[in-house]
């Protein structure tokens, strides 16, 4: 299907990748505990973005695209719980 807010899913998307590529480039460079908590909030709130899109779509991907929302806010819930303890 193509939605009315196909290109507003589609930049929500990218945006989300774009954070995780960043997240994953600055692993390297060894940042301070504050700054990857930062990133990882920042993270987080471009995936509420993505995820807020998910309950309008009326495609047979639904199930599938549910399923991995649910392993992406998994990771996303260990990956805070582990740089707040």
């Amino acid at each position: 299907a193509r939605p009315t807010y196909r290109a507003e899913v589609t930049a929500a998307s990218a945006a989300f990748m774009k954070r995780t590529q960043k997240l994953h480039t600055m692993l390297d460079s060894e940042p301070t505990l504050q700054e990857l908590q930062r990133e990882t909030d920042s993270l987080y709130q471009e995936w509420k973005t993505v995820y807020g899109f998910l309950s309008r779509c009326t495609t047979e991907e639904r199930l599938n695209l549910s399923q991995i929302a649910s392993e992406i806010r998994r990771d996303l819930t260990d990956l805070n719980s582990s740089l707040r303890l």
